[in-house]
């Protein structure tokens, strides 16, 4: 297995929330150099550098040319997927048992949570004994729990006719069976803190289960998070492994936070944070404002996201002469209403790349008669003004538990990122 391949499944182990994301992808790449730079200080960049900046959840990292900027190539991605997430005041209790009470975090298929082993995972504010403010990540994968479903015996048409399940009473997690204290969360949360006065916490309930390799050729890989991790990596990835420096192209990559609600927030795509960062680089490197509006016109945005893969059991539920197969290489994905923004110029762009560098590539458009989602693509290109184009990697059971792709896709993918690094 390549190695590229071996750190991602460590990377999504190690990423159950996208404050852990964020954390993973600083540790990279600051091994590599990466220099980070604050939102509140002066910004004073050099040619030939990378630099990172980090807001919440989200993170973005760029590569400055040896010359003059004249255009820039802005990868986007996203650091959050469907989750439950605990409520403020999440611990109660009911006949005995400590439950957490969730609500839902986008779009996740719910059923595929229940009887599965999960975990808490976070970030908690807290004020020091000195009245500093500070953050500190939690992660309790020694304390499990669970959402039980309802047995067969008291639901008989489960298999046939299930009953929908209710957000506020079927998805409370089980912390424990009479419990000691009046708020056992709070004193896990407060253990790892210390004496330190606990102010605030966002915490999700996450699959326990560890990444896995299905198949005779152990080359289906199953994990939570694949959605949206896979272009997070793939993309840190090739930034990290390109050793050649371009003449006069910008090169970022924003992991954005909150892409699975909307992206309506502080760090989401949809906020000033890219064009705001953009900004900087430009008038920190010297470049007038007229300048920065050439540059906006030469540039391109790719949003990296996964795609619905043929599914031989639903069949029906694809235009099979545009649905991508796992193992097929990257996708291009189009729709008619411009729920992808792929237009004319940017797609020419990259299936001649594709052709030319011999990278294997598919197109995706949904079945007509069914609803897909959307992506950051549109979000950006118009809060940007950039040409824009969809692109991803094939998956099924997207938004589960345990999604599944092809390592194959993975490889490609970083191969074409690095393809289009190399362009000087």
């Amino acid at each position: 297995m390549p190695d590229s391949i071996n750190d991602f499944v460590s990377f999504m182990q190690n990423s159950p929330t996208p404050f852990h994301c964020v954390e993973e992808m600083k540790k990279r790449l600051e091994k590599k150099k990466f220099l980070p730079l604050l939102e509140n200080k002066s910004w004073g960049i050099a040619a030939s550098k990378d630099y990172y900046i980090e807001r919440n959840g989200s993170l973005l990292s760029f590569k400055t040319p040896k010359e003059k900027i004249k255009k820039a190539v802005i990868f986007l991605s996203h650091t959050d997927s469907p989750a439950l997430k605990l409520k403020p005041n999440a611990y109660e209790e009911s006949h005995g048992m400590g439950l957490l009470n969730t609500e839902v975090y986008g779009g996740p298929i719910l059923r595929s949570y229940l009887n599965r082993d999960l975990h808490l995972a976070g970030i908690a504010i807290y004020k020091t004994k000195s009245g500093e403010i500070q953050k500190k990540l939690l992660h309790f994968q020694d304390t499990p729990v669970v959402i039980p479903d309802l047995a067969i015996h008291l639901n008989k048409e489960v298999n046939s006719k299930p009953e929908a399940l209710s957000k506020q009473n079927h998805l409370k997690a089980i912390l424990g069976i009479n419990l000691k204290g009046k708020n056992p969360l709070k004193d896990l949360i407060q253990k790892e803190i210390g004496k330190n006065e606990l102010l605030h916490s966002d915490i999700f309930v996450v699959p326990s289960e560890n990444p896995t390799f299905f198949g005779i050729d152990q080359n289906v890989l199953g994990s939570y998070r694949i959605d949206n991790l896979v272009s997070v990596h793939s993309c840190m990835e090739a930034f990290l492994q390109t050793k050649t420096r371009s003449v006069d192209t910008l090169y970022i990559h924003l992991a954005a936070n909150h892409e699975e609600i909307g992206s309506m927030t502080n760090e989401g795509a949809a906020s000033p944070f890219l064009m705001d960062s953009v900004q900087r680089i430009v008038n920190s490197l010297g470049l007038k404002q007229e300048e920065f509006y050439q540059v906006k016109s030469n540039s391109l945005c790719i949003s990296l996201d996964v795609v619905h893969g043929m599914h031989p059991l639903y069949a029906d539920k694809h235009d099979i002469a545009n649905t991508p197969k796992l193992g097929d290489g990257i996708v291009i994905k189009q729709n008619a209403n411009y729920k992808y923004a792929s237009s004319i110029d940017s797609v020419g762009y990259l299936v001649d790349l594709c052709k030319t560098a011999k990278i294997k590539h598919q197109f995706f458009s949904l079945h007509s008669d069914q609803r897909g989602g959307s992506t950051l693509g549109p979000i950006s290109t118009t809060h940007t003004g950039i040409d824009t184009i969809d692109i991803g990697t094939p998956h099924l059971s997207m938004h589960s538990a345990k999604e599944l792709m092809h390592t194959h896709d993975y490889t490609t993918l970083v191969e074409l990122i690095k393809k289009i690094l190399s362009n000087k």
